[in-house]
Formats: C-alpha cells, structure tokens, sequence
C-alpha cells in the first residue's frame, strides 16, 4: 500500500496542489466559457432540449407557486431522473431560463466536479494524496468528450459530479464508518441513480461489490465492523452498518419505483439497443480507442493509464485502490454491454482510472526518492516521459480547435429560432398545433423549450407547450388513416409540416392531398440552415486541426426546410 507511515497530508504540499488544481479548472472553463457565450444564440437540439426541459417543467412549477405540481412532476420525471432537474429549475427560477443559464449549469458542475475529483486523489494516501489528486484532475481536464459536454446541456458532468461525492463519501466511510458517513453514503449513491441510471447501476455495483469483498478475511485491509469482537456482536455490528449504507438507498428506490410506470420506463432506458447490432473488431476496440485518443493527453499516456490499472489490480487487498478499480471496470464494462456506442458515455468512470495513475505515480515518486524503486520500473518513466512530450502537440490541436468543434457539436443554428418564431407568428397564442417531420434540429423538445421560455403566460405548464407530433411512413391508406385519427384525436386546431427534413418519409404532399377536408393552408415558408454532417470521424479518430477543418468544410451542407402551417377544419367549416 502507500505508505501511511507519516500522519497527515503535509499541508503545505497540499495547499499549493488544491490551488495549483483550482487554477487548471479555470483555465479549462474560461474557452468553455467563451465558446458557451460565444454560441449563446444555437437553440438546443434535440438531446439539449430534452435535458434542459425537466428543469424547466420544475422551474414553471415553482414560478406558478404550486409545490405539490413541483413535487407530482419530479416524481414523474422516470425516464431521466430529476435529481439535477431541481437544481436547474432554482437556476432557471433566478437567472431566467435560457440556453447560456443551461449551458453554463453544466460548466458549473465540470467546475465542482474537479474539486470532488482532486478530494478523492486526496484520500487514497494520507501523505501522498494531494499528488495524487493534481494528477487526476490534470489528466481528467485533457478529457475531449468531458470538456465537449461541459459546453452543453447534457448530463457527463452533473453525473461526474455525483458519482464521485458518493466516491469521496464511501472512501471517508471506510476510512471511519460512522453513522452519518454511512448514511451520506447512501443519500449519495441515491443521487448518483437519479441522475442517470446508466450511473447509478455501476455505483451501485461497486458499493455492493466492495462490502462483499471486505468479508473476505485476506481483502478485509481497514474495513472495521466490530474489531476483535466475537461472533455476534461482529454480526450486528455488520447489520448495523449494511442497514446504514443501503437502508435509505433501498427504501427511496422502492418508494421510487412504485409510481406508475417507473420500472419500465427504466427498462426501456437501460436496455436501449440498436437493433440487430453485431458484435466485432470495432465494438471490442470502440472504447479503450476513445480512452486513447480522446481521454488521455496523449495516445501513448494511455499505456501509462493501462498501468495504472494493472498496478492497482496487483493491490486489491487496498480497500481504496479496490474501490477505485471496481467502480472503472463496472462502468466500463456496463458500457461495454451497451451497443450505442458514444464516446462521452464512459466520461464519468474514465477519471477512476486517472485516481489510480496519480496513485501509481505517487508510489513510484516515493520509492524513487528512497531508492527502492525496480530498474523494470525504469521503462514506465521513459514511457511517461515519451507520451509527455507527444502530448504537447495532441492538447494543442485539441483546445486550439475546441470552438470549432463545439460549433458542429451544438448541431444547429440561429436561423431556426427565426423559424420558431414565424411559426409562433402564425398562430393564435395559447393554441395547440401538430408537428408534421420534425428532426434533430427542430424536435418537439425543442420547439417545447422555445415556447415555454418566451414570455408564457403566468401559470404556464410545459406540458402546454409540448405540441403533438409524428413522423410521416409510406403513405398507404391505413397510415393516412391514422395520422387523420391522431390529428382530429388531439384537438389540435393547427398543423405544420416540414418538408426537406433529414427524418420522416418526404412524402408530405400525398398525406395532404388525402385530408385537403380538413386541413386549410394558412401560410408557407422556405428556411435555410446551414449544419454540419462528420458523420462518425471523431468517434474514430485523434483530434488534428488541419484534419477536422478538412472534415468540417466537407461535412457542411445547407438545409433548406420548407414549413406549412394548416388550420385544421371540420366539416361544417370546409363547407362554409
């Protein structure tokens, strides 16, 4: 183990790390920060909207006053849990709902993040953790897919930031397993799943799988139920504590899942799969490659990191190192299971394995300075060596390219605000439309956070501005049918229809020939967009600037969008 001869962190060593940390997150966050001004006027896309909408269903709850809707709709919240949505929602109730506020929610919680991520370098050692914790969260800050999130309204750094504060909580609770760190342990394992459940299941896992371990008497390292007690009393003393870490865990999750709806609506969530998707080469490689190129300073550094994990696993009986270990290997592996390949999905398990290089260096640091280093250890300094200096180049291209990036990674473009806009022009306020192929760019979740977040009225609910929707199939009699059931079934008094969309059968003028009963053009517009289309080539390849502008100017294309809006006639009404 590292050596814990020494009482305490030398707190000398450890003020200047935590500052020298606190330095680096800001000159992280000031380009993020920039690039979130600077694209302050990209509506969100469809994956943005979605995220930034559960704040903002809560936000319109609060500012109608009416807590027992903030409460009915954070339950309801069962696709993607809310614990996050209510922090956005207190935002958005202060600075106003807008995409800088969403955009900036998320830097913010890159920002604490870091600081949770450098505490738990911290603890591994006692005296060398502050080396430790700079290590982590200086590899974790050269993370593309991390930093590419925090510019966004997703979920990576909120799920980071969660995660580890139930890491930094079960490292102090094996360390001292009192009442009120154990249950903190659990409040924070809670928070973890209803962040996201893709994040709660491996945490889950790893406290589980680390309370299992420490019955094994040649693993039991510092895991304390009852010192030299005998039998009975190490038994309560065990139940004492499995009450305390997984009792309010467990009882929040069965009072979770009882609502309507919420276990399948988590199974649909964990169990998202492409269809007929096929195992080979590329979903073996997909990840430790992304780890390579797109986690790491440097392709080579990830060799450094496959030692960290190596050394760590030759040191499992270390309650610490073994939590550390688990918690990579359960997210990865879950990952691993999931066939959508992204690679921003393992951004919050990656810095795990940062924790445990930062411990390896700090071990071999020490043993250096004292002279019982292994020459075979030689080879892993020339190699970080080696990798430092490739690294210069690699995090040049990457956060000189940053905005670039970050303007195909928003996805969309002010035109299509103007686009909402004209819509909302054309019809009556507080009336109901269906939304003919919709895409990415210009979803319902979109069109929703649009709606809800300019000048609503008092008492506003975003399920008011939540229009119907569809996506046009071959236009056969019984799908024309059907959408002619849908429209009338909804009590819409509009339709819109694009056309010219990337999602959708084109086939919109043979669905409107069928029902010319009931719909009546109102008025016609022609939008050009322009976007960007890369295709998988970051998912794929190391960040080069000459590269991705080559990539960029090929992947632009220019969208031309045409909108119809309809009213939606009776009979009686087509006849006069």
């Amino acid at each position: 183990m590292l050596r814990r001869d020494l009482a305490g962190t030398p707190r000398t060593a450890n003020r200047i790390a935590l500052y020298t940390s606190i330095v680096l997150v800001v000159l992280a966050a000031i380009p993020i920060g920039w690039t979130i001004w600077t694209y302050r006027d990209y509506p969100f896309d469809s994956d943005e909207a979605v995220h930034a909408n559960t704040g903002l269903e809560l936000a319109l709850d609060l500012r109608a006053g009416d807590l027992s809707a903030f409460v009915r709709d954070a339950y309801r919240q069962g696709f993607y849990p809310p614990a996050f949505s209510v922090l956005k929602a207190v935002l958005f109730l202060l600075l106003g709902p807008s995409t800088l506020t969403a955009r900036l929610f998320s830097l913010a919680c890159l920002c604490v993040a870091m600081v949770v991520v450098y505490q738990v370098g911290q603890v591994i050692d006692e005296h060398h953790g502050w080396l430790i914790g700079l290590i982590a969260v200086a590899l974790t800050l050269t993370s593309q897919p991390l930093l590419v999130a925090s510019g966004l309204a997703m979920m990576e750094t909120p799920g980071l930031l969660a995660s580890f504060g139930m890491l930094w909580l079960y490292l102090k609770a094996l360390e001292s397993p009192t009442a009120g760190r154990l249950v903190g342990t659990s409040l924070a394992l809670l928070a973890t799943f209803l962040t996201k459940y893709t994040y709660g299941l491996p945490a889950a896992a790893t406290v589980v799988l680390m309370e299992c371990s420490s019955l094994l008497p040649w693993w039991r390292g510092g895991m304390h139920y009852g010192g030299e007690q005998g039998l009975p009393e190490w038994s309560r003393a065990l139940i004492r504590r499995w009450l305390l870490l997984f009792g309010p865990f467990a009882l929040a999750l069965v009072l979770w899942f009882a609502g309507p709806d919420k276990l399948a609506m988590f199974w649909a969530y964990v169990m998202t799969q492409p269809d007929q998707q096929a195992w080979h080469l590329e979903t073996l490689l997909f990840y430790p490659r992304s780890i390579a190129f797109h986690y790491t300073p440097s392709p080579l550094f990830a060799l450094v990191t496959l030692c960290g994990i190596v050394w760590a696993t030759t040191r499992l009986r270390q309650p610490r190192l073994r939590l550390l270990l688990i918690y990579f290997c359960a997210g990865m592996g879950e990952m691993f299971l999931n066939s959508q390949k992204e690679t921003r999905f393992i951004a919050t398990f990656v810095p795990a394995a940062h924790v445990l290089t930062g411990a390896m260096l700090a071990w071999c640091a020490d043993h250096w300075r004292r002279g019982t280093l292994s020459r075979w250890w030689g080879l892993v300094a020339l190699l970080l060596a080696v990798s430092i200096i490739l690294a210069v180049p690699v995090l040049a291209d990457r956060f000189r390219t940053y905005p670039s990036l970050m303007e195909v990674e928003y996805e969309t473009h002010p035109a299509l605000n103007d686009l909402a806009a004209w819509i909302r022009e054309q019809i009556p306020s507080g009336e109901r439309f269906y939304l003919i192929n919709f895409w990415d760019q210009f979803s319902p979740s979109a069109l929703a956070w649009y709606l809800g977040t300019r000048d609503v009225p008092p008492g506003t609910r975003l399920a008011e501005v939540y229009m119907p929707s569809t996506l046009l199939k071959s236009p056969s009699e019984d799908n024309i049918a059907a959408l002619r059931g849908a429209i009338l079934a909804s009590g819409v008094r509009y339709v819109v229809s694009f056309e010219g969309t990337p999602w959708g059968e084109p086939v919109w003028w043979l669905y409107a020939d069928a029902m010319d009963d009931i719909l009546d053009p109102v008025a016609q517009r022609v939008t050009y967009v322009e976007l960007y289309d890369t295709g998988e080539w970051l998912n794929r390849s190391l960040l080069r600037q000459r590269e991705w502008e080559h990539v960029k100017g090929k992947g632009r294309y220019t969208l031309q969008v045409q909108t119809t809006v309809y009213a939606v006639m009776t009979s009686a009404q087509k006849v006069e």
